[in-house]
């Protein structure tokens, strides 16, 4: 192989160890160390980065039944993904302390 052709293959062996670093920490192993009253920070610590944040709202009920507006929510949930569907999401408080988690195919 010339030296072309190895400088070329550099971007997509980074990008295969960013997505098994990724894959590595979504598991049930940094999901159990996710705690309630954790800050956004520690999180996308144990995580290895940043989540996607994921839009919350709701819609409001009037006293007659009726359905109002989309209300704003207090909380936000962030998201993290790996390969394979393996997901952890986790809800902050208004303080942006983990008020909730949740965890799919992991």
């Amino acid at each position: 192989m010339t030296i072309f052709g190895r400088v070329a293959m550099l971007p997509l062996l980074a990008l295969v160890l960013v997505l098994a670093a990724c894959d590595a920490a979504i598991s049930q192993g940094t999901y159990d160390q996710i705690q309630k009253g954790m800050t956004l920070g520690e999180v996308e610590s144990i995580l290895g980065g940043k989540g996607e944040e994921q839009a919350n709202a709701g819609m409001s009920i009037g006293a007659g039944g009726t359905v109002g507006s989309t209300v704003a929510s207090k909380t936000k949930t962030y998201v993290w993904r790996a390969a394979g569907r393996k997901e952890i999401s986790v809800t902050f408080d208004e303080d942006m302390k983990v008020k909730d988690k949740n965890s799919a195919g992991i």
